[in-house]
C-alpha cells in the first residue's frame, strides 16, 4: 500500500515481435491498462534484455499486466477484505494460483533456457544476475537482504534508478514498510478490539481464526491436498465467512485508517528518504515511457 503511493497509472501501446530474430526480441510492450508496476518491470526487462544479446545471449521479453479488475488492494493481504461479492467470487485467490496458474507472469524465455547445457545455463545466470558473491547488502529490522551488484539486471536497474548501490536500500525500505506499518497497527487498540470482534464472528461460523492473515493460510495449506473442486469451494466458504466477519466487526476498515496513519507518520519521518525514492522513480518513469515510444516505431 505505502508503494502504491508512489505509482501512477501510464499509457502506452500494444505491440508484437519488434525486431530481427538476431536481436532482443520485444514481444509486446505495455498497454494503457498497465500500472507504473508493470511499465518499469517492462523497461527493466528490456535494457537487461539487450545487454544480455551484446553478450551473445538470445532474449525474449513480453509485459504482464492484469486488469484494473483484477487488481486486488494491497491492504486485503494484511487484513482481509468485507467485500463479500469478491470473496464469493474468486475465495482469497489461492485455487487461482494452485490450479490454475494464477497471475504469475509467463517466462518468455523458457524455452530458450531448457535449450542450454547445464554450463551455459549457469553462463547465463551469472551474465543475467552477476556473480553471486558481488551484492549490495541492506540491512533491515527483518534481516540482511541481498541485490545484485553485478550484471545484466544491476546495469539495467542502475540504468533506470541510478547507481545500484544508492537504490537498493531505497528499495529495500519502501518494500518493507507495509510490514514495518502493519507490526505497528496490530499494536493498536483499536485494531486489537475489532479483532476480538472478527474472531467471535469466525468462531460463530465455525471457521476460527487467530485473523484473516491466518484464516487465508490454513486455506491455502488445506487446499494443496484437495481437487480443484473442493479446494475452490472450501476457499469460497471460508472467504465469504471472512468477509462477513470483516464487514461486520469493521476490521478492514479501521485497520486501513491505521495504517494509512502511521505509514503517513513513517513517511514524515524519513522525508529526504521518501523524496530521493520517488525522484528516481519518476526518473525511471519517464526512460520506460521513452522506451515504450522507440520500441513501438
Amino acid at each position: 500500500m505505502v508503494a502504491v503511493l508512489f505509482g501512477s497509472l501510464v499509457a502506452a501501446c500494444d505491440s508484437s515481435n519488434v525486431g530481427p530474430p538476431d536481436e532482443l526480441q520485444v514481444l509486446k510492450v505495455p498497454s494503457s491498462e498497465a500500472d507504473t508496476e508493470a511499465l518499469l518491470a517492462w523497461a527493466e526487462n528490456v535494457i537487461a534484455g539487450r545487454c544480455m544479446v551484446s553478450k551473445g545471449y538470445s532474449f525474449a521479453v513480453s509485459v504482464f499486466e492484469s486488469s484494473a479488475s483484477k487488481r486486488r488492494d494491497p491492504l486485503d493481504e494484511l487484513y482481509g477484505t468485507s467485500d463479500i461479492e469478491e470473496a464469493r467470487e474468486r475465495g482469497y485467490g489461492i485455487n487461482q494460483v494452485f490450479h490454475a496458474g494464477g497471475e504469475a507472469a509467463p517466462d518468455p524465455n523458457r524455452a530458450y533456457l531448457a535449450s542450454l547445457s547445464k554450463e551455459d545455463r549457469r553462463r547465463f545466470d551469472v551474465a543475467y544476475f552477476g556473480p553471486s558473491e558481488a551484492v549490495v547488502n541492506v540491512d533491515t529490522a527483518e534481516g540482511r537482504f541481498s541485490v545484485g551488484a553485478e550484471g545484466c539486471l544491476a546495469d539495467a536497474r542502475s540504468q533506470l534508478y541510478g547507481g545500484i548501490e544508492e537504490w537498493a536500500p531505497l528499495d529495500v525500505w519502501v518494500t518493507g514498510l507495509d510490514s514495518q506499518v502493519y507490526a505497528t497497527v496490530v499494536r493498536d487498540p483499536g485494531y486489537k478490539t475489532t479483532l476480538r470482534k472478527w474472531r467471535q464472528c469466525m468462531v460463530g461460523l465455525k471457521h476460527s481464526a487467530a485473523d484473516p492473515g491466518a484464516s487465508r493460510e490454513r486455506v491455502a495449506e488445506l487446499a494443496r491436498s484437495l481437487n480443484q473442486t473442493k479446494a475452490a469451494q472450501l476457499e469460497r466458504t471460508v472467504a465469504v465467512a471472512d468477509a462477513v466477519c470483516n464487514k461486520e466487526s469493521g476490521l478492514r476498515h479501521r485497520a486501513g485508517e491505521l495504517h494509512q496513519s502511521h505509514a503517513a507518520e513513517v513517511l514524515r519521518d524519513n522525508q529526504d528518504r521518501a523524496a530521493d525514492y520517488q525522484r528516481r522513480r519518476n526518473a525511471a518513469v519517464a526512460v520506460a515511457r521513452d522506451l515504450v515510444v522507440e520500441v513501438s516505431k
